[in-house]
């Protein structure tokens, strides 16, 4: 029984480990927004999104508010801290 046991724990403890919480996309700004209350999107002009310490901005974004999911298109910009920047056409 206590091999059982032991087993079990060495088994499920690694799933612990690598759990990661879910943070919440922030808006932080836009230039015009149009909502489609058929679909729930959110579709931004010019918008910028916090998302822990990163700032993510671009030409135009779907923003899926009920599952913290965002759809970035064409001139997508990645800034994090200082030193990091990442450049794109689409990012989801």
């Amino acid at each position: 029984m206590k091999k059982l046991r032991f087993f079990l724990i060495f088994l499920l403890f690694p799933s612990i480990l690598f759990a990661q919480q879910r943070t919440k996309i922030i808006l932080q700004s836009f230039a015009l927004m149009n909502v489609d209350t058929k679909t729930n999107i959110t579709k931004l002009k010019n918008p910028v999104f916090l998302h822990d310490n990163a700032i993510l901005s671009s030409d135009s974004a779907n923003f899926f508010t009920e599952r913290n999911y965002v759809e970035f298109f064409s001139n997508v910009h990645i800034n994090q801290g200082d030193t990091l920047n990442v450049y794109s056409d689409f990012l989801n």
